[in-house]
Protein backbone atom coordinates (compact mmCIF):
# COMPACT_ATOMS: atom_id res chain seq x y z
CA UNK A 1 0.00 0.00 0.00
CA UNK A 2 1.21 3.44 -0.75
CA UNK A 3 0.28 6.53 1.17
CA UNK A 4 -0.07 10.05 -0.55
CA UNK A 5 1.27 12.44 1.50
CA UNK A 6 2.40 16.22 0.67
CA UNK A 7 3.54 19.02 2.91
CA UNK A 8 0.65 22.31 2.64
CA UNK A 9 2.88 25.92 2.33
CA UNK A 10 0.88 27.70 5.93
CA UNK A 11 0.75 31.17 4.43
CA UNK A 12 -0.81 29.81 0.66
CA UNK A 13 -1.98 26.31 1.24
CA UNK A 14 -0.36 25.35 -1.77
CA UNK A 15 1.88 21.64 -1.45
CA UNK A 16 5.22 22.05 -1.04
CA UNK A 17 7.69 20.40 -3.91
CA UNK A 18 10.50 18.50 -3.22
CA UNK A 19 13.91 20.73 -3.97
CA UNK A 20 16.97 18.88 -4.10
CA UNK A 21 19.95 21.40 -2.80
CA UNK A 22 22.67 19.72 -4.55
CA UNK A 23 20.69 19.12 -8.14
CA UNK A 24 19.12 22.10 -8.43
CA UNK A 25 20.35 25.05 -6.74
CA UNK A 26 18.76 27.90 -8.90
CA UNK A 27 15.57 25.98 -7.98
CA UNK A 28 16.88 25.97 -3.73
CA UNK A 29 17.73 29.61 -3.67
CA UNK A 30 14.35 30.83 -5.54
CA UNK A 31 11.09 32.25 -4.85
CA UNK A 32 9.51 29.25 -5.09
CA UNK A 33 7.95 27.36 -1.85
CA UNK A 34 9.68 23.90 -1.50
CA UNK A 35 10.94 21.25 0.91
CA UNK A 36 14.83 21.44 0.41
CA UNK A 37 16.26 17.94 0.82
CA UNK A 38 19.82 18.48 1.73
CA UNK A 39 22.47 16.97 4.25
CA UNK A 40 23.25 18.25 7.59
CA UNK A 41 26.44 19.59 6.29
CA UNK A 42 25.37 21.54 2.84
CA UNK A 43 22.90 23.15 5.46
CA UNK A 44 24.75 24.44 8.13
CA UNK A 45 28.26 23.87 7.45
CA UNK A 46 30.91 26.58 7.12
CA UNK A 47 34.77 25.72 6.34
CA UNK A 48 37.85 27.77 8.01
CA UNK A 49 41.02 27.78 6.37
CA UNK A 50 44.25 28.48 8.26
CA UNK A 51 48.37 28.90 6.88
CA UNK A 52 51.45 28.17 8.54
CA UNK A 53 54.83 28.90 7.32
CA UNK A 54 56.81 28.27 10.62
CA UNK A 55 56.71 25.51 13.29
CA UNK A 56 53.55 25.93 15.49
CA UNK A 57 50.17 25.41 16.43
CA UNK A 58 46.89 26.72 14.87
CA UNK A 59 43.43 26.30 15.54
CA UNK A 60 41.44 26.12 13.01
CA UNK A 61 37.74 25.81 14.82
CA UNK A 62 36.29 25.37 17.62
CA UNK A 63 33.36 24.00 19.39
CA UNK A 64 30.66 25.80 21.20
CA UNK A 65 31.40 25.12 24.85
CA UNK A 66 29.78 21.55 26.02
CA UNK A 67 29.46 20.42 21.70
CA UNK A 68 31.74 19.03 19.08
CA UNK A 69 32.27 20.22 15.54
CA UNK A 70 31.94 17.28 12.56
CA UNK A 71 34.25 17.77 9.83
CA UNK A 72 32.82 17.36 6.13
CA UNK A 73 35.72 17.71 4.11
CA UNK A 74 39.45 19.08 4.94
CA UNK A 75 42.07 20.12 2.08
CA UNK A 76 45.53 20.12 2.16
CA UNK A 77 48.02 21.99 0.37
CA UNK A 78 51.69 23.91 0.88
CA UNK A 79 55.49 23.47 -0.90
CA UNK A 80 57.76 20.93 -0.67
CA UNK A 81 59.97 21.67 2.70
CA UNK A 82 62.94 19.54 4.43
CA UNK A 83 61.99 18.17 7.27
CA UNK A 84 58.24 19.08 7.47
CA UNK A 85 55.43 17.67 8.51
CA UNK A 86 51.23 18.85 8.50
CA UNK A 87 49.20 17.41 11.21
CA UNK A 88 45.06 18.16 11.75
CA UNK A 89 43.66 16.81 15.00
CA UNK A 90 41.32 16.94 17.21
CA UNK A 91 41.93 17.77 20.64
CA UNK A 92 40.80 19.43 23.78
CA UNK A 93 44.20 20.29 25.48
CA UNK A 94 44.50 16.39 27.34
CA UNK A 95 43.61 13.77 24.63
CA UNK A 96 44.59 14.24 20.90
CA UNK A 97 43.48 12.14 17.95
CA UNK A 98 45.60 12.46 14.35
CA UNK A 99 43.01 13.15 11.43
CA UNK A 100 45.78 13.55 8.60
CA UNK A 101 49.70 13.39 9.57
CA UNK A 102 51.64 14.48 5.89
CA UNK A 103 55.17 14.73 5.59
CA UNK A 104 56.41 17.70 3.68
CA UNK A 105 60.18 16.61 2.86
CA UNK A 106 59.90 14.69 -0.39
CA UNK A 107 56.77 16.17 -2.07
CA UNK A 108 54.49 18.82 -1.27
CA UNK A 109 51.52 17.99 0.39
CA UNK A 110 48.29 17.60 -1.79
CA UNK A 111 45.04 16.47 -0.25
CA UNK A 112 41.60 16.81 -0.84
CA UNK A 113 39.32 14.64 1.32
CA UNK A 114 35.77 14.53 1.73
CA UNK A 115 34.43 12.10 4.32
CA UNK A 116 30.49 10.78 3.46
CA UNK A 117 30.39 9.13 7.03
CA UNK A 118 30.30 11.13 10.72
CA UNK A 119 33.55 12.19 11.59
CA UNK A 120 33.15 13.86 14.89
CA UNK A 121 35.00 14.91 17.79
CA UNK A 122 34.15 14.67 21.77
CA UNK A 123 32.86 17.16 23.76
CA UNK A 124 35.02 20.36 23.64
CA UNK A 125 37.36 19.09 20.93
CA UNK A 126 38.68 21.75 18.84
CA UNK A 127 40.72 21.11 15.36
CA UNK A 128 44.18 21.86 15.31
CA UNK A 129 46.55 22.32 13.01
CA UNK A 130 50.45 21.30 13.79
CA UNK A 131 53.76 22.04 11.75
CA UNK A 132 57.00 20.88 12.22
CA UNK A 133 60.32 22.26 10.95
CA UNK A 134 59.56 25.46 8.50
CA UNK A 135 56.58 23.83 6.88
CA UNK A 136 54.60 26.58 3.71
CA UNK A 137 51.01 25.10 4.10
CA UNK A 138 47.67 26.11 3.89
CA UNK A 139 44.76 23.35 5.68
CA UNK A 140 40.98 24.31 4.98
CA UNK A 141 37.67 22.17 6.48
CA UNK A 142 34.33 21.80 5.97
CA UNK A 143 32.36 21.53 9.12
CA UNK A 144 29.52 22.26 11.41
CA UNK A 145 29.16 22.38 15.64
CA UNK A 146 26.91 19.80 17.37
CA UNK A 147 25.66 21.50 20.51
CA UNK A 148 26.13 18.87 22.78
CA UNK A 149 28.84 15.91 23.05
CA UNK A 150 29.82 13.14 24.90
CA UNK A 151 33.07 13.12 26.84
CA UNK A 152 36.43 12.09 25.51
CA UNK A 153 36.48 8.27 27.09
CA UNK A 154 32.82 7.54 26.12
CA UNK A 155 33.04 9.10 22.75
CA UNK A 156 37.08 6.86 22.64
CA UNK A 157 34.75 3.88 23.42
CA UNK A 158 32.13 3.87 20.68
CA UNK A 159 34.65 4.04 18.03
Amino acid sequence: MVLKVSLVDAFDKRALRTISAAAAPEKALGSESGLIVASVGTAFGTFKAATRTTLGTTTIATPDPGGSIVVTWIAVSGEKQAGSTVEVQFTDGVDSVTLILMSQVDAPPNLAIPFPSRVQGWQDAKIDMITSGAGDATVSIGYFKVPASLPFAEWDGLR
